[in-house]
């Protein structure tokens, strides 16, 4: 799997898209800034920041708010970077899945349909989209601005906007009687799906 670390300018001018782009940096504010500028570019692969000290919560907050996928902190992180890179992985190969299963939950991603124990869902195109993020990324967190990167196609909708449509998606499937996994609200970051809940 391509993994490298690369300044955003030779990315920019190789025309380079890794599917990881480890960034090590010696600060959080050092690391917020090349994260926004990776994001600007529209860079869609992993972005782990490997820095010298742990950040504070508030610029951890900050990191993942902007798009960043994972932080890695101290000297002793080869094995840590080992297994974000392999967690990377992975989630690709599910990418490029036909079909996403959690729980009871079923997403086939070529007929955009969602079943809930075999009955089907009906999400709208927006709340799919929504759904399909979540269970790419289950166990990450994924920042409000993330999922509206992601179902913008759809329209213009507002970042306020994401709020009510996880609500709509977390509401349809309860009612569906939903099981094994859960849409976890994360206070300042955004949302987690957690299988097994």
């Amino acid at each position: 799997m391509p993994c490298k670390s690369v300044t955003t300018r030779e990315l920019s001018d190789a025309g380079t898209r890794p599917q990881v782009l480890v960034i090590s940096k010696q600060t959080a504010l050092e690391a917020k800034l090349e994260v926004a500028e990776l994001r600007a570019r529209c860079f869609e692969g992993k972005i782990i920041a490997l820095l010298y000290e742990a950040p504070s919560e508030e610029d951890l907050i900050e990191l993942y708010r902007i798009g960043i996928d994972n932080c890695i902190a101290g000297s002793d992180s080869n094995d840590l970077l080992y297994a974000v890179v392999h967690a990377a992985a992975m989630e690709r190969q599910s990418n490029q899945m036909d079909e996403l299963v959690a729980g009871n939950v079923t997403l086939k991603a070529r007929s955009r349909t969602v079943t809930v124990s075999d009955v089907a869902v009906n999400l709208g195109p927006t709340g799919f989209d929504v759904l399909h993020l979540f269970l790419n990324r289950a166990g990450i967190a994924i920042s409000r601005e993330q999922i509206l990167a992601y179902i913008r196609p759809h329209g213009a909708i507002d970042v306020r906007m994401i709020d009510a449509v996880v609500s709509r998606v977390r509401r349809k499937l309860e009612v569906a009687g939903v099981s094994g996994l859960k849409i976890t609200s994360l206070r300042s970051v955004g949302y987690r799906l957690d299988v097994g809940s």
